[in-house]
């Protein structure tokens, strides 16, 4: 159940946003779902990818809200190299949590396979959802 929750989770987030073109400084395309043929991938799959957000993701530390729980999407594109930027909250569960998520979509860089459109490589805005779970008996994770 779990695994098609997540597969499930994954799917949207490929196919969440809204069909538009934004205009960057080099005169290329950033594309949002909708208008593309190919997605973008993670070059070493969708499990590699779902491991790597589980392995790398810390649940935030502090005082008062050690049993939140709740989802941070993270915006980011992914340009014609498979490179990663343009980092931005798109959902937020609050500063410490973001931090976390935004840290953790950098880490991605150079790990992606780019969208393509016509059979062009175009950059993508992509969005990234990270979900917390509050740890239990001293636990700290995330997917």
């Amino acid at each position: 159940m779990r695994r098609i929750f997540l597969l499930t989770v994954f799917l949207l987030n490929c196919f969440w946003g809204y069909s538009q073109s934004i205009q960057v400084e080099d005169s290329a395309k950033i594309h949002i779902p909708n208008d593309f043929d190919v997605a973008p991938t993670f070059k070493k799959g969708d499990k590699q990818f779902l491991k790597f957000i589980k392995e790398n993701v810390a649940y935030p530390e502090h005082e008062g809200l050690e049993n939140l729980t709740g989802l941070v999407v993270v915006r980011m594109t992914i340009d014609l190299d498979g490179s990663t930027s343009n980092f931005e909250v798109a959902k937020s569960l609050g500063e410490r949590y973001d931090l976390e998520a935004i840290r953790v979509a950098t880490l991605t860089h150079k790990m992606w396979v780019p969208a393509k459109l016509n059979g062009e490589d175009i950059a993508f805005s992509y969005l990234l959802p990270i979900r917390f779970y509050a740890p239990k008996a001293g636990k700290r994770k995330a997917l």
